[in-house]
């Protein structure tokens, strides 16, 4: 069975803002030029989104400085971290080579 769409506009007006005006009982304005092109200007759009996180160039810089603090307090671990490891691999080669040195002349 096809669907059946209703006609809103016979009853309520010819466009969707028309419409909800007269379903709220407002009356519909049209915006002022300037303040719509203002509205759909993408740099104005980025300006006003101060929140933090948001893509205002003020939000965003003290962002970007604590994510970068926070890069370089990760890598200075990785790098003692990494330097731990070589450490624990020469010991352990060292050690290895020392008991198998005493373990060749044990067994001569």
């Amino acid at each position: 069975m096809p669907k059946r769409r209703l006609n809103v506009t016979r009853w309520i007006g010819p466009t969707p803002a028309v419409a909800i005006c007269t379903l709220c009982h407002r009356e519909f304005k049209v915006p002022e030029i300037g303040l719509l092109r203002k509205s759909l200007d993408a740099a104005h759009f980025i300006a006003v989104r101060k929140i933090p996180g948001g893509p205002a160039p003020e939000a965003l810089e003290p962002e970007i400085k604590r994510s970068e603090e926070l890069l370089d307090t990760d890598a200075q671990w990785l790098k003692k971290l990494m330097a731990a490891f070589e450490d624990a691999r020469t010991f352990v080669r060292t050690e290895t080579e020392t008991f198998l040195a005493t373990v060749d002349t044990a067994t001569t």
